[in-house]
């Protein structure tokens, strides 16, 4: 009907036909010559298949291909108030929903749905469901508030199972099965998306997930994980690598933020053992190569069995980590930890992490019947290198078992070392460091042992004096610094040698020699032939021999050289130089250390957000949680004693 002044439209009986979907219609319209109408409609929807419905979504939003619903929708609406400018009508009633079931290609994401949608006069949206999600119950309800401010206070509950997680929506490769619990309550701003939270409980059961990149399962039997906003509490946990158990706690924060931001988690991991082997589906396949001795060959520029360095690590898959998913800190304590080489006992470390960095802290473990001390920090950039720094503390180690997996070294060197090294500079994206770059500093000792190796012999065989070939040391004790491929040898004596020797002077990264020793000998032991050599004067007993040594460490190159100091040898490590050096070493570790503080920083203290009130605090602040403190003896410690691992007794 129209009335005379076509001022009112009213629909007594009518339809609305969007494609396939149609909707009884009645009502009217008015003020129809005003710029604001006014509106009063009813609109009616009765058992009308689901799929008609997802039929007018356009594909771009929603692939029919890909996601497929049954079932049907139910509607009772109303239309009433002003429609023009500045205004528009308001909508209340009721939808629902029965026998739903929605389906991502071709799996089944729900079943039996029943939900019914109640549309109040005041902008309130309240929804209430159930049925089942990924095969386990599902219920839900709540209110949604459309009007300004617009806010959301939803309460789910729900038992999925993982099992049933289509395989494209996971990272390649991983599968995961088991059950997922929750009762979960999502409040907050809809319009700041740092508003919004959740609380309520999320459990696991009987969790197995695998990765190609795993040796073996992980698993965890079951947890129950509180939630509090942004955070998750995660209580003492069990996690199973394969047949290996680790106790993981903590906090992580940051799971609803948006923009850069990522997860960030704070805790500890402890367990009475870890195989770093077992944990790798594809081990390296050559045991005797270690980072140690393809580092030595890069900066050396060697070959390693034939190959380039670069091309040996590419061999055992050696390559810088990329950019990580996760922030934070974890407090590491484990009583025995397996690699290829061998086991450390007494593991206690602080890892710190973030997309781009990675820091270890304070680690502490045995290995090679002494003590190891070391920090890292390592840039994860997406550079072709990327700045590291290095320091290490080793203490009273077998000196052959340690440089063997460290160095070239190892079969030259016997005894008890102690090492003092400070070390900086850039790694590529093999992990290898460049040698124009390397810059560190520090000392060693070694005691109780000897050296048997290229110089011995040649020093045995120029002075004719066989105990050389071997030489025996009771102390040798020095400091050196490293700069552009240099290692500079502070002078030292080799006490406990025969001769007393006095050694200093320069080794290349690339094996180049240029050293100058000094050994007092009596005359009647030195050769005739190396008497003459040095043009000792024939008056007295004892003989004072200077000796520079060239050449390679593999292929050294003796002279004499009467006129020769160790002193005038060693004068290029005159202060100044080591000033520098450390200069050098202190910036690059600075910049590492800034670049990791400035990142959890970022995350402890958040960006604008949400408003105080626009959602509830999270009772546990990031920068309040604590590792739980992990003493000691509250470990139990590996059966087997520290003097049984040997050299001999090492893993390979």
């Amino acid at each position: 009907d129209v009335t005379d002044e076509a001022s009112v439209v009213r629909i007594r009986e009518g339809s609305l036909a969007l494609e396939e979907l149609a909707l009884a219609l009645t009502g009217e319209f008015r003020d129809l010559k005003g710029p604001v109408r006014q509106v009063e409609l009813a609109l009616v929807a009765t058992d009308v298949p689901i799929d008609r419905v997802l039929s007018l979504v356009p594909d771009s939003v929603m692939d029919p291909a890909e996601v497929s619903a049954n079932g049907t929708l139910s509607a009772d609406l109303a239309l009433r108030g002003g429609m023009g400018p500045g205004a528009r009508p308001q909508v209340t009633g009721t939808a629902s929903v029965d026998g739903g079931t929605v389906s991502y290609r071709g799996q089944m994401l729900t079943e039996g749905l029943e939900l019914d949608v109640a549309l109040t006069e005041d902008g309130v949206i309240q929804p209430e469901g159930q049925g089942q999600l990924l095969g386990g119950a599902f219920e839900l309800d709540g209110t949604v508030l459309m009007e300004a401010p617009r806010t959301v206070e939803l309460r789910v509950a729900a038992a999925p199972d993982l099992g049933r997680i289509d395989s494209d929506l996971l990272p390649t490769g991983v599968t995961v099965t088991g059950i997922m619990p929750l009762d979960v309550q999502i409040s907050g701003d809809l319009e700041n998306p740092r508003g919004l939270g959740a609380w309520g409980e999320l459990g696991i059961r009987r969790l197995r997930a695998t990765h190609p990149a795993l040796g073996v399962p992980v698993s965890v039997a079951t947890a129950d994980l509180a939630l509090e906003g942004r955070t998750v509490q995660i209580p003492e946990t069990g996690v199973s690598f394969g047949d290996e158990r680790l106790t993981v706690a903590g906090v992580l924060t940051g799971l609803m933020d948006t923009g850069d931001g990522v997860p960030d988690f704070r805790g500890t991991a402890r367990g009475p053992r870890l195989s770093l082997e077992a944990l790798q589906a594809n081990p390296a396949p050559d045991t005797a190569l270690s980072w140690g001795k393809l580092a030595f060959a890069r900066v050396g520029d060697r070959q390693v069995r034939g190959l380039s360095a670069d091309a040996a690590a590419r061999e055992i898959g050696l390559s810088r980590p990329a950019a990580l998913p996760l922030a934070g800190e974890v407090q590491v304590a484990m009583d025995t930890v397996f690699d290829r080489k061998g086991m450390m006992e007494d593991v206690r470390a602080t890892v710190r992490f973030g997309p781009d960095f990675a820091q270890v802290s304070d680690a502490r473990y045995r290995r090679y019947g002494g003590t190891i001390q070391a920090s890292a920090n390592l840039s994860l950039g997406e550079g072709s290198t990327e700045p590291f720094s290095l320091d290490l503390v080793v203490e009273g180690v077998d000196a052959g078992a340690f440089l063997s997996e460290t160095s070239p070294l190892g079969e030259a060197f016997t005894g008890t070392l102690d090492l003092n090294l400070d070390l900086s500079g850039a790694l590529n994206r093999l992990l290898l460091p460049t040698r124009e770059t390397l810059q560190g500093r520090g000392s060693f000792s070694l005691s109780g042992g000897g050296i048997e190796a290229p110089i011995t012999e040649e020093l045995a065989s120029f002075l004719g004096i066989q105990a050389l070939r071997s030489m025996r040391i009771q102390d040798w004790s020095t400091s050196f610094v490293l700069q552009d491929g240099l290692l500079l040898v502070d002078e030292s004596l080799l006490a406990g040698a025969p001769g007393s020797p006095r050694v200093g002077g320069g080794i290349g990264l690339n094996g180049a020699l240029d050293m100058t020793s000094i050994f007092n000998l009596p005359r009647a032991d030195v050769a005739a032939s190396a008497l003459a050599e040095l043009g000792v004067p024939n008056a007295g007993e004892l003989v004072q021999a200077v000796i520079r040594i060239g050449g390679q460490v593999g292929a050294p190159d003796l002279t004499a050289d009467p006129t020769a100091t160790v002193t005038q040898v060693t004068d290029a490590m005159e202060q100044q130089a080591r000033e520098e050096i450390d200069e050098v070493i202190e910036e690059q570790k600075n910049e590492l250390e800034e670049r990791a503080n400035s990142f959890l920083r970022g995350l402890l203290g958040g960006s604008s957000g949400a408003a105080a009130d626009s959602v509830r605090t999270d009772s546990i602040r990031p920068d309040s949680v604590l590792p739980d403190s992990i003493m000691p003896d509250s470990l139990k410690r590996d059966t087997v004693p520290p003097d049984t691992v040997g050299v001999g007794a090492r893993q390979t």
